[in-house]
């Protein structure tokens, strides 16, 4: 199935049903078009700003499962919304980043867990479909060597950004990553 290049809401909807296909629950999500105010953007970004400050920008950059993981709740309260942890790939400059096919993505379901890492990025989806992502410009500057790009945070509606960058959903929620062993809980 080929979609428009930046039809984010079409393909939220398969990565939840692709979810759900794949014997994973994908949490509950209802739309709803109220965008995140300017105000609570400004808080969003203090928020982050504050939590990610103790560590260094190449930390950052190798943790982008995490620190969306772990942001959630938090950014929930902040913004008094449903948040889904959406993993993906993000294209950037017409080439895929972070990309992984969907039948490997698969196939790493009945695979014994890796600890090796995953070509896979994280980031939070809001109600509206806006996008906060804490970690891509962070890791694009450390990559990249390009200093003005670290600590930068994206968090904007899909549709403002343009064909330079396209955020791609293909699972939501953190089942996932339970099953495949990038999460271990400890007792």
């Amino acid at each position: 199935m080929i979609l428009n290049t930046n039809d984010y809401e079409a393909e939220f909807t398969h990565a939840i049903e692709r979810t759900d296909t794949w014997g994973m629950c994908a949490p509950y999500f209802r739309s709803n078009p109220r965008r995140v105010t300017v105000e609570k953007g400004h808080e969003i970004s203090q928020y982050v700003q504050a939590a990610l400050g103790s560590f260094t920008a190449e930390q950052i950059s190798r943790q982008c499962i995490a620190v969306a993981f772990f942001m959630r709740k938090e950014l929930e309260d902040l913004l008094n919304t449903s948040l889904v942890y959406t993993l993906g790939y993000v294209e950037f400059n017409q080439r895929n980043v972070f990309y992984t096919p969907e039948s490997e993505l698969k196939a790493l379901l009945s695979s014994p867990p890796r600890p090796a890492g995953i070509n896979l990025h994280a980031w939070l989806t809001t109600p509206s479909y806006e996008i906060i992502d804490p970690t891509f410009w962070t890791t694009y500057g450390v990559v990249n060597n390009d200093p003005d790009s670290i600590g930068r945070i994206m968090m904007q509606h899909y549709t403002l950004f343009n064909k330079h960058l396209i955020h791609h959903p293909q699972i939501v929620g953190e089942e996932y990553l339970y099953s495949i062993g990038g999460i271990i809980e400890l007792d």
